[in-house]
This record gives C-alpha cells, structure tokens and sequence, in this order.
C-alpha cells in the first residue's frame, strides 16, 4: 500500500510540473489554456485525490484566462520606462509597419516617449535617409478606470501616431515659438495656427516634461482652430522631433524643438 501510495504521489508531481510549465506558458502567450480531461488521470492510483487535483487545475487556469489582459500592438511608456528600449522598440516597428502608436498618461511619460521618437529617428537614419520621425497626439479617453486613489473614474491618455516624414529644412523654418510652464495653451495654440496659416509650418520650443506637454496641448487645440478655419479636411496638424544645445549665460542647455507639418489623419486608417 506504502509502494502505490509513494507511485501516486510521484505521478501526481510529474502531473504538477508539466500542467503548471504548459500554463505558464500559455499564460505568457495570451492563448487560453484547457487542462487534461480527467480521463487523462485515470491511470493515477488515489482516484479521490486525482479528481481534486484535477478540478483545482481547471480552477485555476480558468482564472487566469479570463484576467489574462487583451492583447494591443501599441507601445506603452510610463514613467519608468527606459528610453533607449523604447527607441529600439519604435525603430523596429517602423520598419516592419512604416508606422505606430505609442500610448502614454501625463507629462512625464509623454516627455519619455517623445525622446525616445528623437532616438529612433537617429536609429532609422540608415534605413530612411533623408526622413525623420513625427508625432500626431490624440486624446483618448479610458472610462471606469482604477485611479491611484481608489476611485473609479474617467482618464484622458495621449495616443502619439508615429511615422516617417521628410526631414524638415531649418532654413524654411518660421522663429521657434517657445513654450514654458507656465505658458496660456490656448494663446500659444493660437499664434501657432496664425503661423502655420501665413508659412505652412510652425515650430514650437520647450524644455522639460511640463512644458512639452503644454506644447502638444497647444499643437492639439491649433489643428481644432485651423479645422474651423477651413484650413483642413483629412489632414492634422504632426510634428517633426530634435533637440537643439544652445548657452544660457555660462550654462549648456538642451531644448526640444517640434516643425508642425500636415498630414493625412492617421486615426482614420
């Protein structure tokens, strides 16, 4: 009885081991997992405890099937998020797709991903020369939302549509229009469309994640202005990314320069 007892158990382990590396791999994948039926178990001795196990098997990798998160092509940065991973990430789908999307909520996050689009350009430099990358920002609202605070609520995410657009000249390029802090969104969105209206380009300037965040807000509110203008139809406002060093008394600084072109609207593709 000892002897059939000790072969159960070791049946019932090497069942363990191969159940739970299948669903941690099934898991990892997003594909959902179905367990061995129990006819499977049939040949277990200890017939009580095999369809026990059998069930918490079922349980437990229904449970994880239904919380596995949906699957999305879109990148996603956060306020951790390594830049350089993030640009090798974006050159990569750039070349496999000639485009794609990056979400991302607040100021910090939006700055990450904006300079890992500028770290990119670099990479693809090879490949598409001539060509640099763009950013088309666009409100997205994720409604029923677990905030940090507990509450459930309604939060706006910027979606940046990424794609290739020939390398601007700065010798067509309007005065950069420098945004701060504390800079009004909707006064400098509207010195933006006045721009964009007499040269067909603008370019907006700004240094950290506050003020290039207030600069995308201001790129969004210009395009609303220029589209009630009659100014485009299928087409927004994109903007072209460097960074320029420049000396601020004895100081080096670094600013992050944005040339607003039109383009066909990527959201309806």
């Amino acid at each position: 009885l000892k002897s059939s007892w000790c072969s159960a158990m070791r049946s019932l382990i090497a069942v363990e081991r191969h159940c739970c590396r299948s669903l941690t791999a099934a898991v990892c994948s997003g594909a959902a997992f179905v367990p061995a039926s129990r006819r499977q178990f049939s040949a277990v001795p200890g017939r009580r405890l095999e369809i026990a196990y059998a069930s918490r098997l079922q349980d437990f990798s229904r449970r994880f099937s239904s919380e596995a998160p949906a699957r999305t092509d879109n990148l996603v940065v956060g306020k951790e998020a390594n830049v350089g991973r993030v640009a090798g990430a974006i050159a990569g789908r750039i070349r496999e797709h000639t485009s794609c999307k990056i979400d991302c909520i607040g100021p910090q996050p939006i700055y990450a991903a904006l300079k890992a689009v500028n770290l990119a350009s670099g990479y693809l430099q090879e490949d598409h020369d001539g060509k640099t990358l763009a950013v088309h920002p666009e409100k997205v609202w994720l409604h029923n939302r677990d905030a940090p605070s507990g509450r459930n609520t309604d939060t706006a995410m910027t979606r940046l549509h990424v794609s290739l657009l020939p390398t601007p000249s700065k010798e067509d390029e309007p005065e950069l229009i420098f945004i701060g802090a504390d800079t009004n969104a909707g006064l400098a969105a509207g010195l933006i469309a006045n721009v964009f209206e007499n040269k067909g380009v603008a370019a907006i300037a700004g240094m950290g994640s506050t003020s290039i965040n207030k600069a995308l807000k201001a790129l969004a509110i210009a395009q609303t202005y220029l589209r009630k203008n009659g100014k485009f139809d299928d087409e927004v406002l994109a903007a072209a990314l460097r960074t320029e060093t420049f000396k601020e008394g004895a100081e080096e600084r670094v600013r992050m320069v944005l040339t607003c072109k039109r383009i066909p609207d990527p959201t309806r593709e």
